[in-house]
């Protein structure tokens, strides 16, 4: 039998070869032939960002499952038709084999997958479902910073001042409770290493400072448009405490 060796060989190159084709779907498929029973997953749409987004998270998923070794497909679709009720069918596409991980192996020509694929398909579902919250955080901020201040403002009636929400909006007003804040979220994202200052090196003391009064700025102006901002800051302490690849997955988006 043949073997056939995969052309793609890291996340990067596979996130280019989609993206240069200018395409909005998209089918990944276990093994280097297009079978049905071995998709692993598919993005049928129009917007090619949240494809990107989709494809970027799956393959990361691949990546992290350093046991699995096998050769997938990508089916880069520009058309599909309706063949049925529930199924699209690609009508103009380009396939491409790509190997994440043991790369240099090669597989039998069937392209029939090895390993645990159940667990690694439960795996990229779980990618799926927190990319997708990931875009509606993102939109969400975005929606928020569009309002003016005045609008917010106003939706605030007087009587509700000695409120819960109300209070830690006073609270988050302090100067100090800002500061203490800043303190913290800098001891979560800082490693804690010998020779530092609050988990900051001496010698980027300047740095720290300037970081200091960026997430000072930063909580200031979040709290202008977000009533909860305290649950929200402890929501992302968490994810960067416990899933620390979303977290950074989070970081690289917002900062495009």
């Amino acid at each position: 039998m043949a073997a056939f060796k995969s052309e793609l060989h890291s996340v990067e190159e596979v996130l280019n070869f989609f993206e240069l084709r200018d395409a909005a779907s998209y089918r990944i498929y276990a093994g280097n032939s297009v079978n049905p029973a071995y998709c692993r997953d598919e993005y049928i749409g129009e917007n090619q960002e949240m494809a990107v987004q989709q494809l970027a998270a799956t393959l990361q998923a691949l990546k992290a499952n350093v046991n699995n070794t096998n050769q997938y497909l990508l089916q880069v679709i520009h058309k599909v038709i309706k063949a049925s009720k529930d199924a699209n069918k690609p009508v103009d596409f380009v396939n491409v084999t790509f190997q994440l991980n043991g790369v240099g192996g090669v597989v039998g020509a069937v392209g029939v997958p090895t390993g645990n694929d159940y667990m690694l398909q439960q795996l990229i579902e779980m990618q799926k479902q927190n990319q997708i919250a990931i875009v509606n955080l993102q939109n969400t901020i975005i929606d928020l910073h569009q309002q003016k201040i005045e609008d917010v403002e106003t939706d605030i009636p007087e009587n509700k001042l000695g409120s819960l929400g109300s209070i830690a909006g006073q609270l988050l007003s302090n100067p100090n409770i800002q500061e203490m804040l800043a303190n913290k979220i800098i001891g979560f994202l800082t490693p804690k290493n010998n020779g530092t200052i609050n988990g900051v090196p001496k010698e980027n003391n300047t740095i720290a400072s300037n970081q200091d009064e960026l997430i000072i700025l930063g909580i200031q102006r979040l709290q202008a448009v977000n009533p909860q901002l305290g649950q929200d800051l402890n929501l992302l302490a968490d994810m960067a405490e416990t899933n620390k690849m979303q977290f950074n997955m989070l970081l690289s988006m917002l900062r495009k």
